[in-house]
């Protein structure tokens, strides 16, 4: 679960999120450009797929959008997620 801390030597308030390092593809190294197809059925970016995921912005028409908005697959922030407080010294 992502943690919002402060940082006591820059004074700001920064997002640790562990969870995130566990995406299987981010370190795998491609030797070839991968082809990508003209449409793909299960690509939400596609037109024709808007129904796949649900949009939270959008601009332009429903058919001819120039930009979609969907929810992200890995946030580091949940919304509606209760918060819980907890503190711990810096000098232990």
């Amino acid at each position: 679960m992502s943690e919002i801390r402060y940082n006591l030597a820059s004074k700001d308030w920064v997002i640790i999120a562990p969870e995130r390092s566990k995406r299987p593809d981010d370190h795998k190294i491609r030797k070839e450009k991968t082809e990508y197809p003209e449409h793909k059925k299960d690509c939400p970016f596609c037109p024709g797929n808007e129904k796949i995921s649900e949009e939270t912005f959008r601009l332009g028409g429903k058919k001819k959008w120039k930009t979609r908005v969907i929810a992200n697959k890995y946030p580091v922030l949940a919304p509606y997620v209760k918060l819980k407080r907890s503190q711990a010294n810096f000098y232990n």
